[in-house]
C-alpha cells in the first residue's frame, strides 16, 4: 500500500498519480491553475412547496420565455420543448399558486399570444432574486469545489441524484 501521504493509493492508483503531477486541488488554485470547462459551475434552485408544486429553472425559464416572445410555442421552442411540453407546464405553473401567472390570448385579427400576469412578473423576479442570492451564498464553496473537480470527469456511467 501507499505511504502516509498517499491518500487513496490502494482504490484509485491511477488517480493518486495524476494528482501527484498536477498538485492538490488547493495548490492548483493557489497557484492560479485554471482548466478549461465546458459549462460554468452553476447552483439550480428548486421550491418545493407544502401543496406539493415545485417550482424549478425549467418553469422559471419558460415564464422568462413568455415573458420575451409573448408565446408559448416560441417559449417552448426556445428551450427545446414541444408546444405541448410548454403549454402543460404553463397550464402546471398557473394551478401551483392561487393566482394564474401567466395569461393567453386566443387568436383573431391581432392573432393569438401569452404574457404573464402581475403575479407572474413578480414570481419571476423572485425566482431571479433567490437564484443570485444563493448563488452570492455559496459562491466561495463554488470556487472551492471547482478546484477540486477533476479535470477529466465524463459524467459517463454516472447514477443520477434525487
Amino acid at each position: 500500500m501507499g505511504k502516509a501521504g498517499d491518500q487513496g493509493a490502494g482504490k484509485h492508483p491511477d488517480r493518486l498519480a495524476s494528482s501527484r503531477a498536477a498538485g492538490t486541488a488547493d495548490e492548483q488554485a493557489v497557484s492560479g491553475a485554471a482548466r478549461p470547462t465546458a459549462k460554468p459551475t452553476r447552483v439550480t434552485l428548486r421550491i418545493d412547496l407544502t401543496n406539493g408544486a415545485r417550482l424549478g429553472p425549467g418553469k422559471a425559464q419558460l415564464l422568462a420565455g413568455i415573458a420575451e416572445h409573448g408565446s408559448i410555442r416560441a417559449a417552448g421552442a426556445g428551450l427545446g420543448m414541444s408546444y405541448r411540453r410548454a403549454w402543460l407546464l404553463a397550464d402546471e405553473i398557473n394551478r401551483m399558486f392561487r393566482e394564474p401567472s401567466i395569461f393567453t390570448r386566443h387568436g383573431g385579427k391581432s392573432g393569438g399570444g401569452a404574457g404573464l400576469t402581475d403575479f407572474g412578473e413578480t414570481l419571476l423576479a423572485r425566482c431571479r432574486k433567490m437564484e443570485a442570492e444563493s448563488l452570492k451564498a455559496v459562491s466561495a464553496d463554488l470556487e472551492w469545489l471547482e478546484a477540486a473537480a477533476a479535470a477529466d470527469f465524463s459524467g459517463e456511467g454516472a447514477v443520477a441524484e434525487e
